[in-house]
């Protein structure tokens, strides 16, 4: 059995493409799977917040004893634990550094930054 050779570019081509196209969408899955959990993540924080300042009269000092609970499966403990909460006057920011820039104020939703 001959090997004709002039077969050998075209599917090494096609080759390469398919993987670098499966690569690019792999990250752009993953990128999308943290964005969803870093946002659900400030929501819950969001809530659990909204409820200290509704039984307490004002947002905590720092959010390190703050029970926070999900009522939906893309929360992370880890998302949480980088998490920097700025108490404001008016509110409270929160901020979380991967993907991009996540935020939060009082009174708004989360937003998400590329």
């Amino acid at each position: 059995m001959r090997i004709h050779w002039a077969w050998l570019l075209p599917v090494a081509l096609i080759a390469g493409t398919t993987g670098k196209m499966t690569g690019h969408w792999h990250e752009k899955m993953k990128r999308m799977q943290q964005g969803s959990m870093a946002g659900q993540t400030l929501a819950d924080l969001a809530r659990a917040l909204e409820n200290e300042k509704y039984n307490k009269g004002s947002y905590p000092e720092t959010i390190a004893g703050l029970k926070v609970q999900s009522e939906f499966g893309d929360f992370s403990e880890v998302v949480l634990s980088r998490t920097k909460y700025y108490r404001t006057e008016g509110g409270y920011i929160a901020f979380v550094g991967s993907p991009g820039v996540q935020w939060i104020q009082a009174g708004t939703s989360p937003r998400l930054d590329h």
